[in-house]
Formats: C-alpha cells, sequence, structure tokens
C-alpha cells in the first residue's frame, strides 16, 4: 500500500492519468487513421463495389468493424478504470499502452479477405496483451490503495468474467488461424463471431463493471 501522506504519491495520483489518457489517444488515433488507409472495406466502398450478396464484402466487413470495435473499446475501457482507481502507475503502465499500437498495427493492415489469417492471428495476440493488460490492473488495483476494495466488491466476478472471454476469444481466433478454412464463407462466419463478441464484451463491461461503480450511492476513493 502507497502512503496518502506522500506528496509524491499523490502528485503521482492525480496528475499521471491525464498523460496516460493522451498517449492512449494518441495511440488509438494512429490506429483509426491507418485503419481508413489500410482497411478493405474502404476500399470497396470507394470502388462502389457494395454487394450485400458478397461472401468477400461481408468478411472485409466484419474485419474492418471488428478492428474499429478494439479500438474504441481499448480508448474507453482505459478511460474508465482510471476513473474508478486511483492508482501509481509504473513502468509496466507505460509498456502496456505503446505494446497495444503493435497488436492493432497488424490487425489492420491485416483487413482484407486475402490476409485472413494475418488477421486472425493479429486478433489473438491483441486478445492476449488485453488480457496481461487486465491481470496487471487489478493486481495493482488490489495493492495500491486500500479503497479500492470497495470498487473491487461492487464490481465482484467481473475481473474472471473478462479472463474468460479473452481467453475463449483467443483460442478462436488461434484456431480460425490455424484451421485456415479455405471457404470464404467459413471465413467470414469466424470474422462475424469475432465482431459480435465484442459486442456482448461491450454489455458484461456496462453491465458488471461500469454500472455497478457508477450507480453507488456513495463510493470514496484514496485521493
Amino acid at each position: 500500500m502507497w502512503s496518502k501522506d506522500n506528496d509524491v504519491v499523490r502528485d503521482a495520483v492525480l496528475t499521471t492519468p491525464n498523460a496516460y489518457m493522451q498517449l492512449v489517444g494518441i495511440v488509438q488515433a494512429l490506429a483509426v487513421g491507418l485503419l481508413l488507409q489500410q482497411g478493405a472495406l474502404f476500399n470497396l466502398l470507394e470502388a462502389g463495389r457494395i454487394d450485400f450478396r458478397s461472401v468477400e464484402f461481408w468478411l472485409a466487413f466484419f474485419q474492418t468493424t471488428t478492428a474499429f470495435q478494439l479500438i474504441v473499446m481499448t480508448w474507453h475501457v482505459n478511460v474508465q478504470t482510471i476513473t474508478v482507481f486511483q492508482r501509481v502507475f509504473g513502468l509496466a503502465d507505460s509498456y502496456i499502452p505503446f505494446s497495444f499500437i503493435f497488436a492493432e498495427y497488424f490487425i489492420v493492415i491485416n483487413c482484407a479477405p486475402e490476409k485472413f489469417r494475418g488477421w486472425t492471428l493479429s486478433i489473438a495476440v491483441f486478445m492476449l496483451a488485453a488480457l496481461i493488460a487486465y491481470l496487471h490492473l487489478f493486481l495493482r488495483a488490489n495493492r495500491d490503495f486500500a479503497e479500492s476494495k470497495a470498487v473491487l466488491d461492487r464490481i465482484g466476478n467481473y475481473a474472471l468474467v473478462v479472463y474468460a472471454f479473452f481467453v475463449a476469444g483467443g483460442a478462436v481466433a488461434l484456431a480460425a488461424y490455424l484451421v485456415d478454412p479455405i471457404d470464404q464463407v467459413w471465413q467470414a462466419a469466424a470474422a462475424g463471431a469475432i465482431d459480435f463478441s465484442l459486442l456482448v464484451f461491450t454489455y458484461i463491461h456496462v453491465r458488471l463493471f461500469w454500472q455497478p461503480v457508477a450507480g453507488a450511492k456513495t463510493l470514496k476513493k484514496a485521493l
């Protein structure tokens, strides 16, 4: 536990989150800009090749919207976890947001039907990175300040549900990479399942994390 009477700890807790979120925002903005350039869906739209009966179109659609959801989710979850937990950031907290750009970069540049295997492998790497980030978050939240226990009590099994989600999501993406279905219909089905699962994650996050915390009548922070 950190001492709340230490001015350095106080300054670290109160000022570092702003710098951290600026970093996360820059990384995600770069990822969005790259997606607009590299996403096959945008090339199809620009060329006027909008064919809802085409499996290729739907595969490109699911690949691109999955990438977009991951970018938005990364930024939004960081905003809310920083709002909820007061922490003293360490070196690992700097490595984590920078490291996400590598997974997101390869997801984005592989957002094309002909690059399906590269895309699924990149998704699996992202799921692993997200799992590590969440493990780090909750391990530190348990140690930094005693006041975090009130938040952890309110969110209950959220951490375990999230761990299971990213393990399962990574396993599905890795299986799609290893099996490499030749039929594009199966590729589109796998991409669609991953895309839909992120909507499920959004519901889980709001229902099990944000609502219990934001809906509390009283909830005191350390500083």
